[in-house]
């Protein structure tokens, strides 16, 4: 192998790295820089609260998404299911979760203020603020949807 080839063979490797590098870099898309996101709330059609979109759209496959819901006391989002899995921060206030297709006190879960947990897709559940107003935050990827559950 001449001095050329010898050279080529050592420097293919890593020339490959440094243009998947570039690549991936250039890849990359959204903020360049810290950018604080004016949080709007719209009123939720069942009237029990509001929500938020935080960042990213929900229609789109692949694209990270968080909302941010807001409920009354005594409000409640009827049981329904998603397509996808669901990562909730419960922010302020108790979150109460039933994982059934009927609301009953006697059936929830409690999250308080700083609780996390994961709701896998297709799980049917409500959600519900039984003991005071609740905030909470929910992340997935996208596509997703609310699925409410025939009665």
């Amino acid at each position: 192998m001449s001095g050329y080839g010898k050279a080529a063979g050592w420097l293919l490797p890593g020339g490959l790295a440094l243009v998947v590098g570039l690549v991936a870099a250039a890849a990359q898309t959204g903020p360049k820089a810290l950018q604080a996101v004016t949080i709007t709330y719209a009123p939720m059609s069942s009237g029990s609260g509001e929500s938020a979109q935080l960042s990213g759209p929900q229609d789109q496959k692949g694209a990270f998404y968080t909302s941010r819901i807001h409920l009354r006391p005594g409000g409640q989002v009827a049981p329904h299911t998603h397509p996808d899995t669901r990562y909730t921060t419960v922010l302020s206030g108790t979150l109460s979760v039933c994982t059934s297709d009927r609301a009953a006190a006697d059936a929830v879960r409690k999250f308080p203020a700083g609780s996390f947990f994961i709701m896998p897709a297709g799980v049917v559940h409500c959600s519900w603020a039984l003991d005071g107003e609740v905030t909470y935050q929910e992340s997935g990827i996208g596509p997703t949807a609310v699925i409410p559950v025939k009665k």
